[in-house]
């Protein structure tokens, strides 16, 4: 028996002395992988400047080769500073060519054009194949492009950041998944272009022409759509990159994404949970009664976690959350919170802004590592739900006293903007109102729980609009029953939570009934059920996530 423990035991000890040989041979064969990758690079580019191949007035362009884009995700951070270092001294990155008025016919395997002038300039595939003018993975960083041509060019992934395009046509192209960011688009004509997965951020697109179904397939964040309301508005430019327009109607800078999903869209009726989904409790997997959810820019969501007192941050993948604020308990120190319904991001202060329910307060919150408590923004109101429009101004549904009250941040006296008439059915008033959405004319959608509908205020306005509901208490498709989360696409189809109905609705602009979009499969756990879902919000991409309040969990619906 002594002979069997001893052989166990040395058996044991081989197992971890070779583990731990294998994983030092690991790292020495990862590391001299890395070497010759970036060896066999600087040699090559030694090479052909050798043989005069980078010569500038022979081939411009050649120096971004395609050796460059196989290889250098595969370098570590030591490897690429020396190629870097390699590439300044020997002057081939950093020069500044002008390529005015002339026809490129073929440019293949460009990776980063940087501060470029291409006025005038066509550039066409002679044989009409995409791949004989390959631009894919291109960024154009402060490039001027006005009055270009793109013909048959492949753009897939090209990334056009700070620039010029004014008055550019692009036939037969593709641009799929490919990036405009602060760009100028005066005029520009994207013809028949393939723009599936486009991302425009910061563009004013008063003057730009883009089919229907082009833009049904681009992603919009804080950019004027060709149809919308402050087209044709006096606008300036402080910069040739920047678009900045009257300060009425700035440029969102907190509710930052506003995806344009199609009228027609439909979602995967079974849904993915996110976050929590492993019964009630207070560890960092799970989740006791969420109430509301934010999405940000970059997909992390940040969830008002009810009856554990705090807010929870999960990262897209993750399976854990992170406690980002409260999670010491209840109570009213600065370092704690009382049931909070209401959190969103303030992406220019990066911070949170919660509604710490009973409290009776707001609060803000740093996301900088190391916050360990937060301060006051506004005391002594019933938040419940929370928004923020273009120009900064913070929006607030008081529940006890049945309104919405706009403050300007860093000042606690507000302005009543909705409701305020005291408790009611009357168009002026509101029963416990709730959740909230404020668009980019600074109208007001009102979830009005108790009157089962939901409401729409015009700035200025003495009394709101009935847009969904307001048909009593119910299930049929003109009703609802106790609304809660609420979000209004560029559209103007309004998407809310119908929390006793256990379903999520959507009405079309003007349309005097809804459809279930998901839920209504009775009140349950399954992967195609609801059980009071409440708070609700939208990714980038049109993906649906729905607080499930009394499963403890955040469930992904994706847009088919």
């Amino acid at each position: 028996m002594i002979l069997g423990i001893y052989t166990a035991t040395t058996t044991a000890q081989e197992g971890k002395v070779a583990d731990k040989r294998r994983q030092f041979d690991l790292e020495q064969a990862t590391e001299f992988r890395q070497q010759a990758i970036c060896d066999k690079f600087l040699d090559d580019i030694y090479k052909l400047e050798k043989d005069g191949y980078l010569n500038e007035e022979k081939n411009p362009w050649a120096f971004a080769n395609a050796r460059f884009r196989a290889a250098h995700r595969q370098w570590d951070a030591i490897c690429k500073a020396d190629i870097l270092q390699f590439l300044k001294e020997n002057q081939l990155i950093g020069r500044k060519p002008n390529i005015k008025n002339r026809a490129v016919k073929k440019v293949d395997n460009i990776i980063h054009l940087n501060d470029l002038n291409f006025d005038n300039i066509s550039l066409t595939s002679p044989t009409g194949s995409l791949n004989s003018l390959n631009l894919e993975y291109v960024v154009f960083d402060q490039v001027s492009m006005i009055n270009a041509r793109f013909s048959f060019v492949n753009l897939r992934e090209t990334s056009f950041s700070h620039s010029r395009l004014n008055n550019v046509k692009f036939s037969d192209s593709s641009l799929a998944y490919a990036s405009f960011d602060s760009t100028e688009l005066d005029g520009t004509d994207f013809g028949n272009t393939n723009m599936i997965g486009v991302e425009f951020s910061n563009i004013d697109l008063c003057t730009t022409t883009l089919t229907e179904i082009q833009l049904q397939q681009i992603v919009f964040t804080n950019s004027i759509l060709p149809n919308s309301s402050i087209c044709g508005q006096e606008k300036t430019t402080s910069t040739p990159s920047m678009i900045t327009i009257s300060t009425t109607e700035a440029l969102s800078t907190s509710q930052s994404i506003f995806p344009n999903i199609p009228a027609n869209a439909r979602w995967v009726q079974n849904g993915t949970t996110v976050a929590g989904g492993h019964g009630q409790g207070n560890v960092t997997n799970q989740l006791n009664y969420p109430f509301s959810l934010f999405i940000g820019d970059d997909q992390t969501m940040v969830i008002a976690d009810y009856w554990n007192h705090r807010i929870m941050q999960w990262k897209m993948g993750d399976m854990n959350g992170q406690v980002v604020a409260g999670g010491h308990d209840q109570g009213n120190r600065l370092d704690q919170l009382n049931r909070p319904t209401g959190v969103m991001i303030d992406r220019e202060t990066d911070s949170l802004i919660i509604c710490d329910q009973w409290n009776q307060r707001v609060v803000q919150w740093s996301r900088r590592s190391g916050t360990t408590q937060g301060e006051i923004l506004i005391n002594d109101i019933t938040c419940f739900g929370l928004a923020m429009d273009d120009q900064r101004y913070l929006y607030i549904s008081d529940s006890g006293e049945n309104a919405v009250t706009r403050y300007q941040l860093g000042n606690n006296s507000g302005t009543i903007v909705a409701g305020g008439y005291g408790e009611g059915a009357d168009l002026e008033q509101f029963n416990w109102p709730r959740y909230l959405f404020v668009d980019r004319q600074q109208a007001v959608y009102v979830s009005d729980y108790y009157n089962h509908r939901v409401m729409k205020w015009n700035k200025g306005a003495k009394e709101g609009i009935v847009v969904a509901g307001g048909q009593g208490q119910g299930n049929a498709s003109t009703q609802l029953y106790r609304p809660t989360g609420l979000f209004v696409d560029t559209l103007g189809t309004i998407y809310v939570g119908d929390e006793t109905n256990d379903r999520v609705m959507r009405w079309s602009q003007g349309a005097k009934e809804g459809t279930v979009i998901v839920g209504g499969n009775g009140q349950g756990a399954a992967a195609n059920q609801l059980y009071t879902p409440t708070g609700l919000s939208f990714d980038r991409h049109g993906n649906l996530y729905v607080a499930d309040y009394e499963n403890h969990r955040v469930q992904r619906f994706s847009i088919e």
